[in-house]
Order: C-alpha cells, then sequence, then structure tokens
C-alpha cells in the first residue's frame, strides 16, 4: 500500500508477466505459433524498459526482495502461454510470503485465449474465477467503509 495512491484490494493477475527471464521451460515449448510469441515478447520489453532495467522489481516483480503484505491474489496461467512458469513461480513466491493466492493453470489455454468471450467455452470457468475472487475483495472494501 503506496502512502500517496489508492488501497489496493486484491491482485487479478490473468497469464501475467513477472520476469524479464525469457529462458523458461514454458518460452522453450511455448515461444512459437501461439499467437504470443518469444519474438513478440522480446519487441515488448524493448518498447517497456531497457536492459539494465528489466530486473528492477518493478518490472520483473519476481525479483523483489520481499512479497510481504501485498495484497491476496488470484494468478491465471495457461499450459501453453510462454508465460506460464513465471506466473506459476510467482504465485508460488507470494505463498512462500505469506500472501492468500490461488493459482489457477488454464488446461489447453495459450495466452489470449481465456478473454476469447463467445469463441472458447473452456473459457467461462476462468473468467468466473476472476468474477468470484473481484466480488470477494471487493465486498470486503465495501463492508470496511461501511456501504
Amino acid at each position: 500500500h503506496h502512502a500517496d495512491g489508492p488501497e489496493i484490494v486484491g491482485q487479478l493477475l490473468l497469464t501475467p508477466v513477472t520476469d524479464a527471464n525469457t529462458n523458461t521451460a514454458s518460452y522453450v515449448e511455448n515461444g512459437e505459433g501461439r499467437v504470443l510469441t518469444a519474438g513478440l515478447m522480446k519487441w515488448f520489453w524493448d518498447h517497456y524498459a531497457d536492459p539494465d532495467q528489466r530486473t528492477d522489481p518493478r518490472a520483473s516483480p519476481l525479483r523483489a526482495a520481499s512479497l510481504v503484505g501485498l495484497p491476496p491474489a488470484l494468478v491465471i496461467t495457461g499450459e501453453f502461454d510462454p508465460l506460464r512458469d513465471e506466473g506459476i513461480a510467482y504465485a508460488a513466491a507470494l505463498a512462500d510470503a505469506g500472501v492468500p493466492v490461488q493459482h489457477i493453470l488454464g488446461r489447453g489455454h495459450i495466452h489470449t485465449s481465456f478473454t476469447a468471450v463467445d469463441v472458447l467455452p473452456s473459457g467461462v470457468p476462468y473468467r468466473e474465477a476472476m468474477a468470484t475472487a473481484l466480488r470477494g475483495w471487493f465486498a470486503r472494501t465495501s463492508a470496511s467503509v461501511g456501504l
């Protein structure tokens, strides 16, 4: 919770980027041919941060010295997403730091498929899980401010 910013009640992390390291098994296995490619991620990183900035925890939160005290999280990763392993690692790091976290691995999913509403019915339970998490976080917030 930053003194100058809003209170963050939860982290909804759908196929998140959590580390600039692109040498994970999921990058190797899923780096080509499934919409989000290793080459496209390199392009994104090249537009997002200079190489010497990429290990900064603000760009690669998995590299933070501590994740203690962060808000509860739902992390959803795709089985065939290059970002799968860093998402799994971030969920594990949050749990190790005592942060309430739920990780859901989307079997058969790629980076972009969870939000393909009315295209892929298999995305429905994941979107329902996201909605449930958001409702829970915001319900606690509303109750605490007397709404």
